[in-house]
């Protein structure tokens, strides 16, 4: 029993109930779609200052998209909302931008490690991540000279 307990502060609580409650109420998300705040803290029962509010919600996202195709767009101090397929590319190219900087700053810290510090054993992970953002960051060149052969597409503005 006490192992069980020590086990479960661990993990955490399940958030399968409030995930059941979201999934009933909005059965077919459209694009376009809005879930207000409010909306949502009635369905699970969690108020918005809760850390276990953001849980649930992330939870339900991850769960949109992997079952669904459904990408939700957060709503400045309105809610959530189902993306259109350019908000989709926005939001793609926004998570994109942001692992490509983690990528740099990875090398950056790779890199400048101490060859000669490293002990023996750490020695060969050392080249193989080196190597691996080396060659991350070669292929996201590429891409960029690639990209700048394309014509320009239309952007779409922003509301």
């Amino acid at each position: 029993m006490n192992e069980e307990k020590n086990w479960r502060s661990l993990v955490g609580m399940s958030t399968d109930k409030e995930l059941e409650k979201l999934t009933e109420a909005y059965q077919e998300p459209k694009v376009g779609d809005l879930y207000t705040d409010d909306e949502l803290t009635e369905i699970i029962g969690i108020e918005r200052e809760e850390a276990r509010h953001r849980t649930v919600i992330e939870r339900w996202k991850k769960y949109l998209f992997k079952m669904k195709n459904v990408v939700l767009k957060r709503e400045k101090m309105i809610g959530y909302s189902v993306a259109t397929p350019d908000e989709r590319l926005d939001i793609g190219v926004n998570h994109k931008r942001r692992a490509s900087r983690q990528v740099r700053k990875a090398t950056k810290i790779i890199g400048s490690t101490n060859v000669a510090e490293i002990s023996e054993n750490l020695r060969s992970a050392y080249n193989h991540h080196l190597q691996w953002a080396q060659r991350t960051l070669q292929a996201e060149l590429e891409e960029k000279r690639a990209m700048k052969m394309l014509p320009p597409r239309e952007v779409s503005k922003r509301d």
